[in-house]
């Protein structure tokens, strides 16, 4: 089980693995449009932007294109201060990251753990859903089919996991073992699951 502070420090640590380019660019609202490690240039889709922009004194320079349309092109800028990404997508300086808020690492974990909680019902669909299923209790072993009480065992290991969010605590709470029948084929759906995300993230 993961405690609140362990969640937070590591949405914090991937923050501070995506720190923002050098060269931005930014809507009026501030929000980062795009980024680079050298300049660049952009092309504002939202006239209120472009107005925005050109009231900052931002550097553009007008073409004309083949079909006649005049296009503005904004030169990047130098971001003012360091700025990390935030679970959210937006960029923010270290301090005035969400992350730092114990209510938004509660959200964001609860919708991961509700997540993952859906995918090991779903895991567990067809020893339902099957009346002819067969299991694989462990590497080299031959399938077999579930008895009565081990379905009665996968019921109860569902119900369990559709209880989670009314478990106190949640999100910061165990998921339920899956019963010795299914453990080895539900542990390599897991497993699956978290290279994907650590691949990922």
């Amino acid at each position: 089980m993961k405690t609140l502070a362990e969640v937070k420090a590591g949405y914090l640590a991937r923050a501070k693995s995506k720190a923002l380019a050098d060269q931005v660019v930014t809507d009026r609202n501030g929000k980062v449009v795009a980024s680079s490690a050298k300049p660049f240039q952009h092309i504002y889709s939202n006239a209120e932007d472009i107005e925005w922009a050109k009231a900052q004194g931002k550097k553009y320079k007008e073409e004309t294109m083949d079909d006649g349309r005049k296009l503005l092109f904004f030169s990047s800028w130098a971001r003012p201060t360091p700025m990390l990404q935030s679970l959210n997508g937006q960029y923010y300086e270290e301090a005035n990251l969400p992350e730092q808020s114990d209510s938004f690492v509660t959200e964001r974990y609860a919708v991961e753990v509700r997540a993952e909680r859906d995918a090991r019902l779903s895991d567990t669909d067809k020893y339902v859903q099957l009346s002819d299923v067969t299991v694989k209790g462990s590497a080299g072993k031959a399938r077999t089919a579930l008895t009565d009480d081990q379905k009665t065992a996968v019921l109860k290991y569902r119900e369990e996991l559709r209880d989670m969010p009314a478990t106190e605590g949640f999100p910061f709470v165990d998921y339920p073992v899956a019963p010795d029948c299914i453990l080895y084929e539900v542990s390599q759906a897991i497993e699956r699951r978290e290279a994907q995300r650590s691949f990922y993230a």
